[in-house]
């Protein structure tokens, strides 16, 4: 096929689930180290293994992510989902300062219930509370009413998906014949 024009080690993506020859798909799996001596050579045991057998790297519902240089080979890192809190807004706790001006409508005659629903407040200071027509509003002598700030705290985390548009494709790795690359 095109082992012999490849590097050992090398990773090409791939539309199915079967691999050619001299190739091996990503998955994590383990191999022996005596059978597969210029790879691991390359590879060491960068993504898994011990003196006898080293894995190949899992690319198992990963995204390859190009290295920085800071970073150490088989790091994984991101998440599908996240849930939504206020420091990935940018915005922290935080409160509005300003106020507000409530004006109630009330009944300038004395109170006939103490039902409250349908009805006005009325001036009487006994008995019902409440009258059935309204004559007049609210001074601000009778009520104070201060709103001088207000805190904004979500009540709930929405969990929402992070994952970009996608194509599954496989991964494989040349694992025999091919060309060893020589470090410059």
């Amino acid at each position: 096929m095109f082992s012999d024009m490849d590097y050992i080690g090398s990773i090409n993506m791939w539309p199915g689930q079967w691999t050619p020859e001299y190739y091996a798909l990503c998955y994590g799996q383990s191999l022996p180290v005596s059978q597969y001596q210029a790879l691991y050579s390359i590879i060491m045991n960068t993504y898994g293994g011990n003196t006898s057998s080293f894995n190949l790297p899992n690319f198992q519902g990963f995204m390859p992510k190009g290295w920085d240089g800071q970073q150490v080979l088989n790091t994984h890192g991101g998440s599908s989902t996240t849930t939504l809190t206020l420091a990935h807004t940018g915005l922290g706790a935080h409160t509005h300062q300003g106020g507000i001006t409530v004006s109630v409508p009330v009944s300038d005659q004395d109170g006939i219930i103490n039902v409250p629903s349908g009805m006005y407040l009325a001036l009487s200071q006994g008995g019902d509370g409440y009258a059935d027509t309204t004559d007049s509003v609210m001074g601000e002598s009778l009520v104070s009413i201060t709103l001088s700030q207000c805190s904004a705290i979500p009540a709930n985390k929405p969990i929402i998906d992070t994952t970009p548009p996608f194509l599954c494709m496989s991964f494989m790795m040349l694992i025999g014949s091919g060309i060893y690359p020589v470090k410059p």
